[in-house]
């Protein structure tokens, strides 16, 4: 396969293809920068199905929109779960894969933990302003929906991993999983043992990131997607 200079950029669970948007004008500088939201998340309205299979095949039927037979992918946390997924659905679209912060290590009782987290209204009274946060990129009327869908979706995920380290095995691409390193959701091991997992896997951890994308620096973040693509 001949490598193009395309690369989408997949968001987390609760984000919008906005979280992009302080680092697309100096990567459309390197790349042809593609990005997308998820059934359900920001302008996207709720589909029925809200998981990370369904997110995966919309992926491609996004790229089949804008003509593309593959390209390569960067996903922030649930978005680097799905860019993974989908490679062991459809190998051939996918160049090469970075992630940051995506979660591995996923169990019933992580799952429960995660999800108690996730409830609507115990956000507005103790977070309000993420609360408004959500409102403003998804709607007022939507934002506790996807709150109840992603939650729903961690507990499905919780029952049955999708990427297990045999699963990992079977990914034949250049893949490098990132970690900030003052990321307090995903730990060190797991992002390692995932590394190590793939048959062509590095890892790599950015200095005093944390996990929320919105607080990693950007010239950072940019530098380490584009590193990693050369």
């Amino acid at each position: 396969m001949t490598s193009s200079r395309n690369i989408i950029l997949l968001h987390g669970a609760l984000g919008s293809k906005k979280q992009f948007d302080p680092i697309m004008d100096p990567l459309n500088r390197e790349f042809n920068v593609h990005t997308l939201d998820f059934p359900g998340h920001g302008e996207r309205p709720l589909f029925s199905h809200f998981n990370i299979k369904e997110f995966a095949f919309d992926v491609f039927e996004f790229m089949d929109q804008k003509g593309l037979s593959s390209a390569h992918f960067f996903g922030y946390s649930m978005g680097g779960y799905v860019a993974l997924y989908g490679a062991t659905q459809d190998s051939d679209r996918f160049e090469s894969i970075i992630t940051l912060g995506t979660k591995f290590n996923w169990s019933p009782g992580y799952a429960l933990e995660q999800k108690k987290l996730l409830n609507p209204d115990k956000i507005k009274e103790k977070v309000p302003r993420y609360a408004q946060y959500l409102s403003e990129i998804h709607g007022d009327s939507k934002w506790r929906l996807v709150l109840n869908h992603t939650a729903d979706m961690m507990a499905e995920l919780g029952n049955s991993n999708l990427l297990t380290k045999d699963v990992l095995s079977q990914i034949p691409h250049r893949v490098t999983i990132g970690r900030g390193e003052n990321d307090k959701m995903v730990d060190v091991e797991e992002s390692v043992v995932a590394a190590n997992a793939l048959p062509n896997g590095k890892y790599q951890e950015l200095k005093d990131a944390p996990h929320p994308l919105e607080k990693v620096d950007h010239r950072l973040l940019t530098g380490y997607i584009v590193d990693n693509l050369e």
